[in-house]
């Protein structure tokens, strides 16, 4: 696909005036234009998978994704983010009811990339009997690709939504009167939050934890019959140790799971507006999904981010209440950042798999008239888990060379390299022929030994001389580049560079480099170990007449 270019793939989403370029990139349909690609033809990407030879984030660029599939950028020479990646799930705020028209629950948090969505919160309650939607919807599972070695033990990975308390949904089962006594008192009885998602480790459960009202037996606070059933936390996906056999780029490439959503709650009700229940809050998205693959340098400089948290939940004010309020949600889970470099590792930026906060509701009820303290309840959902963030290469690096990582590393984090790529490729820096213009091109052979055999393949654009060096019937594939070398300084100029060439001569109609007239070239060759080769290049010739 090229050298990145961020002005030329993806949306630029950017607002007027921003000084920060966001562009948003679609997984299942970006088109590489075709003077980027080394074949000349634009070449649709459908399944995430970008093919570059270099790619730099700069400073001021921001990228965002849409689509089913995780972005996997397979980059051959350097990847550096000098700028943002940004697949955090979404937060959401507590949801505060502004009038008592609100019915459908506050929508959960969307999932960033490859992420599962937080549970929408529970449906108003009218005190006229229980529903399903008025309980907190389940965030989504965690998410991971086909064939994945744990793919069956997702599943239980989000949060949960929480319960409708009073179960019964009854006006006449809610128990307005705190403080005791008094005309005008509040309801103390609520449910819990939503569950917090669930990766490497279990989410938190949503639970409340404690209301102002004197237990009858006890006469000490809480009263347990006031307090809903805790909501249950996702449960823990377990990544380690990775199975024989598994590319481990891919098994921890896990979108992370959504938090559970809020109930529908009485909870402050004025004993005289028994119809005033309100809807839940949603959960947090999970964290998305990324592998940033690089075959010589991966670097994340000091200013650059790469951001996988999960969303938060939202916790309501601390401002005395005059409306009922719903139970909050759950915590996303963080995603996962997959880092691998087949030479060099250098992260001093931020890398954030953080898993989301739990929403929360622990607040007073006003100073009732004459004057009585306003009673305190809180309840609240389950944190988010951690995600997963994987940094390999031949030597693996220590937890310490990973300064700003959150949460920091640990030995689960870095880990030899061992997977291995079924394409790779080299490029050529520019060759200059010493002639001030163009020579006569006549063709390429390379030498090679393939699976071991002690004679070479010869392979040319010159079919008397040997095979073709192209795509899908070859193990390797080479591409020339024409361009115009100063004699003098050896300087290159390129500004004006020839699209890249499959051949050297004139063959068959298909242009090569005798046809753009340049006096330098470059090459790359790109080994195809689909078909079960192994290749050792022992030679390349360009061949022209002066």
């Amino acid at each position: 696909h090229g050298i990145y270019d961020p002005t030329r793939i993806g949306v630029d989403i950017s607002g007027a005036g921003s000084p920060v370029r966001r562009y948003r990139i679609d997984t299942d349909n970006t088109i590489i234009p075709a003077e980027l690609s080394i074949t000349g033809n634009p070449i649709a990407v459908t399944d995430g998978q970008f093919f570059f030879a270099e790619m730099v984030v700069p400073s001021n660029v921001e990228l965002e994704f849409v689509g089913s599939s995780p972005p996997q950028f397979h980059v051959r020479g350097r990847l550096q983010i000098d700028g943002r990646i940004n697949i955090s799930g979404e937060s959401r705020p507590y949801f505060e009811q502004p009038t008592l028209s609100n019915i459908a629950g506050d929508d959960g948090g969307l999932g960033g990339i490859f992420g599962g969505d937080g549970g929408q919160g529970g449906d108003r309650c009218f005190g006229n009997g229980a529903a399903p939607n008025m309980n907190g919807r389940d965030g989504g599972n965690c998410r991971v690709l086909a064939n994945h070695a744990f793919a069956g033990q997702v599943g239980n990975t989000a949060g949960r939504g929480s319960a409708l308390f009073p179960a019964t949904g009854l006006n006449s089962s809610v128990q307005a009167g705190y403080p005791a006594g008094f005309t005008v008192a509040y309801n103390m009885q609520v449910g819990a939050g939503g569950g917090g998602g669930g990766l490497m480790s279990p989410g938190g459960p949503g639970r409340v934890v404690t209301n102002p009202v004197p237990d009858p037996i006890t006469g000490v606070p809480p009263r347990a019959s006031f307090m809903g059933p805790n909501a249950s936390g996702g449960a823990l996906l377990p990544l380690l140790p990775v199975p024989a056999g598994t590319s481990s780029g891919l098994h921890f490439l896990v979108g992370g799971s959504g938090g559970g959503g809020g109930a529908t709650s009485p909870a402050f009700n004025i004993n005289l507006a028994l119809n005033s229940w309100a809807p839940g809050s949603g959960g947090g998205g999970g964290g998305g999904a990324i592998a940033l693959r690089s075959g010589y340098l991966l670097r994340i400089a000091g200013v650059g981010q790469v951001l996988a948290a999960g969303g938060a939940a939202g916790a309501s004010a601390l401002t005395p209440v005059t409306l009922a309020k719903g139970a909050p949600g759950g915590g996303g889970s963080g995603g996962s950042v997959v880092m691998q470099s087949g030479n060099l590792i250098d992260v001093q930026g931020v890398v954030d798999v953080r898993g989301g906060a739990r929403g929360m509701l622990a607040r007073n009820s006003p100073p009732t008239p004459n004057p009585v303290a306003g009673g305190f309840l809180h309840t609240e959902g389950g944190e988010g888990s951690r995600g997963v963030l994987r940094v390999e290469a031949p030597v693996a690096p220590q937890p310490t060379a990973l300064p700003n990582v959150q949460p920091p590393a640990g030995p689960d984090t870095v880990g030899d390299l061992v997977d291995e790529d079924l394409r790779s490729a080299f490029q050529s820096q520019f060759y200059s022929t010493g002639q001030p213009f163009g020579p006569e091109f006549v063709r390429y052979e390379i030498r090679a030994f393939i699976d071991g055999n002690p004679q070479p393949v010869v392979f040319s654009d010159d079919a008397n001389v040997g095979l073709p060096a192209i795509s899908s019937i070859s193990p390797i594939e080479v591409y020339f580049q024409g361009g115009t070398v100063d004699l003098v300084t050896g300087a290159v100029d390129l500004q004006n560079l020839t699209p890249w060439r499959a051949q050297v001569g004139s063959f068959s109609g298909n242009p090569g480099l005798a046809d753009d007239g340049l006096n330098g070239f470059r090459f790359q060759i790109v080994i195809d170990r689909s078909l079960g080769n192994q290749v050792e290049i022992d030679s390349i010739k360009v061949i022209y007449r002066i």
